[in-house]
């Protein structure tokens, strides 16, 4: 049987599992994970026009995305856009 050990004795039942406690703790491994591979997620766009806003590069990198298949679930594939000050470009 599958709760008999080697010795014929009956399996120590499993401790029960608190369900918050398992959320809670898959939760802080996510964003753990989360900001280990920060920099590797991130994109970096240069040689744009001026006349680029966040929000047309945000529209055009989703829709890039979805039309190649590349987005893991439907919707916005953009976290945040955040444009360089004037002086950097």
């Amino acid at each position: 049987m599958w709760d008999v050990g080697a010795d014929g004795q009956k399996a120590p039942a499993a401790p029960p599992v608190n369900p918050v406690a398992a959320t809670t703790s898959s939760l802080l491994v996510l964003q753990e994970q989360a900001l280990l591979t920060r920099k590797v997620r991130c994109l970096h766009v240069g040689n744009v026009t001026g006349s680029v806003t966040a929000d047309i590069m945000r529209a055009f990198i989703n829709a890039a995305m979805h039309k190649e298949n590349f987005a893991a679930a439907p919707g916005e594939v953009i976290i945040r856009i955040d444009p360089l000050p004037e002086k950097c470009a």
